[in-house]
C-alpha cells in the first residue's frame, strides 16, 4: 500500500501560493533580499531565479540593472511578479526547477525563500541540481537557502501555534499559526497554515497545507559535490554570519566545478 506521505509527493504543493498579495504582505522585506542582491552584483548577470514567486528577491536585482529570468510553477505568483516589474529587465516563465529548459545560460542562479524545500524527494533535488548546472555558464554560481533541521523544531504539533501577526490589505489584524507533523522516514514536514482575523462582523479563518523536505548540511554537501558543484560559502543567518550546527537556516553559495 502506498504511504500517505508518498502520495503527497505527487501533489502540486501550490495550495498555499495562489494569493500573491497576501504572500507579499507576509514575506516582503525579508533581509535575505539584501544578501542575494549582493551576491548577484558580485557574480553579474544574467540571473536565474528558481521558485521566484512574486519576484521579492529578483525584482531588486533587476532594478540594479541585471537581466533576470524567473521560473515558478504558480501562475498567480508569476502574473503578480510581471505586474510589479514593468519596464525592468525581467521575464517570468512557468516551470519547475527539475525540468525547465531555456536556450540561454546564466552567471548566477538562486533559489530563495526556502524554495529548495519544495523539492520533496532526493530524485527531485538531483534533477534540479543537474538542470541548474546545465543552465549556468562556466564558473557560474548557485545560491539557495533552506531551514536547517538541527536548528528547527521538528516535533508534531496538532494544535496550531502562532508564528506571527500582520495587517492584511484591508487593515485587519491577522494571526498566522501553524500545525505540523514530521515524518522522519521521508524527511517531509506537513504544515497546515491557519490564518484567523475578524472582518468587523465575524471571525474568519482559513486553513491550507504545504509540504516541505528537510535536508541536513552534510546531506547537501554530498549531494552538491556529486552533481558538479563546489560549495564556496555557508552562512547561518542573513547578516552573513558563519553557519553553526544549530543555526536555524543554511544558506549556501556554490560554484560550478570546471
Amino acid at each position: 500500500m502506498q504511504r500517505a506521505d508518498e502520495a503527497l509527493v505527487g501533489h502540486d504543493n501550490l495550495e498555499e501560493f495562489d494569493d500573491p498579495l497576501t504572500y507579499d504582505l507576509e514575506n516582503g522585506g525579508h533581509p535575505g533580499e539584501d544578501l542575494y542582491l549582493a551576491q548577484a552584483l558580485r557574480c553579474g548577470g544574467p540571473v536565474l531565479d528558481l521558485g521566484c514567486g512574486t519576484g521579492l528577491t529578483s525584482i531588486p536585482i533587476a532594478r540594479a540593472g541585471l537581466s533576470v529570468v524567473g521560473i515558478d510553477p504558480a501562475p498567480a505568483m508569476l502574473a503578480h511578479a510581471a505586474r510589479k516589474s514593468v519596464g525592468l529587465p525581467a521575464r517570468w516563465l512557468q516551470g519547475r526547477a527539475q525540468d525547465f529548459a531555456l536556450p540561454e545560460r546564466f552567471a548566477f542562479a538562486l533559489m530563495s525563500g526556502n524554495a529548495w524545500q519544495a523539492l520533496l524527494t532526493e530524485a527531485d533535488q538531483c534533477a534540479a541540481l543537474d538542470n541548474v548546472r546545465r543552465h549556468l555558464l562556466p564558473g557560474g554560481r548557485f545560491m539557495f537557502d533552506t531551514r536547517n533541521p538541527a536548528g528547527w523544531d521538528l516535533g508534531d504539533h496538532a494544535a496550531p501555534r502562532p508564528w506571527f501577526n500582520y495587517r492584511n490589505a484591508l487593515g485587519q489584524d491577522v494571526c498566522f499559526a501553524v500545525a505540523q507533523r514530521f515524518d522522519p522516514a521521508t524527511r517531509l514536514m506537513h504544515w497546515q497554515v491557519h490564518r484567523s482575523w475578524h472582518d468587523g462582523e465575524r471571525a474568519r479563518r482559513t486553513a491550507r497545507r504545504v509540504v516541505c523536505r528537510f535536508s541536513s548540511a552534510s546531506e547537501l554537501a554530498v549531494l552538491m559535490q556529486a552533481h558538479g558543484f563546489e560549495v564556496e560559502s555557508r552562512w547561518g543567518d542573513w547578516a552573513g554570519g558563519s553557519w553553526q550546527a544549530d543555526s536555524s537556516s543554511l544558506i549556501l553559495l556554490a560554484r560550478v566545478r570546471p
